[in-house]
């Protein structure tokens, strides 16, 4: 192999690594994995039932999605757009044994119908949360949830905020009402 080939694949590596992980910080968040003992207090919160379909927006390593598929049977769909953590994610759902609960997408989820979810979390940027509010308002299904850690919906009023203690990352939770026909 010549020394130029060489040097155009480490070139092309890390563009993908270092290009797609910018790309992420500028457009929904850099990576900033959600605090492992935060986890249970999130996916308690989000009251994920078993064979719900969790979409985890910037899906950073997985964990998120592992955590739901392991401990309360969920199914997961992780979007990410850094390949590295794409890349990484995909080996954690794979070392995990989940592979066939979770499915991790190299995509940018402002792209992405939420409708089929039954639970979206997310760990973004203020700037972010108010790009994503009118998508949620129009793809959240009805009694379908969406979690949200650290940052709020802007102008929106969550069902359940979960703060236990002063140091706490906060955590939201808002819900689509469910329709009722008939009788109000």
């Amino acid at each position: 192999m010549s020394n130029t080939l060489i040097f155009l694949l480490i070139l092309i590596g890390l563009v993908l690594f270092f290009g797609t992980a910018l790309l992420a910080g500028v457009l929904a968040a850099p990576w900033l994995p959600t605090r492992k003992k935060d986890l249970k207090r999130l996916l308690d919160l989000a009251s994920i039932q078993r064979d719900e379909l969790v979409y985890d927006l910037g899906s950073g390593d997985g964990r998120l999605l592992i955590n739901a598929a392991k401990q309360y049977g969920a199914r997961g769909v992780g979007f990410e757009i850094s390949f590295f953590h794409w890349l990484w994610s995909i080996l954690n759902v794979w070392l995990s044994g989940c592979q066939g609960r979770i499915k991790i997408r190299y995509r940018n989820f402002f792209r992405e119908d939420f409708g089929p979810a039954d639970v979206i979390v997310c760990f973004l940027t203020p700037w972010a949360m108010r790009k994503l509010k009118p998508k949620v308002a129009k793809e959240l299904r009805p009694g379908s949830r969406f979690v949200s850690y650290s940052f709020s919906l802007p102008d929106s009023q969550p069902v359940a905020v979960s703060k236990p203690e002063s140091n706490s990352n906060a955590i939201y939770l808002y819900n689509k009402p469910v329709r009722k026909i008939g009788n109000k």
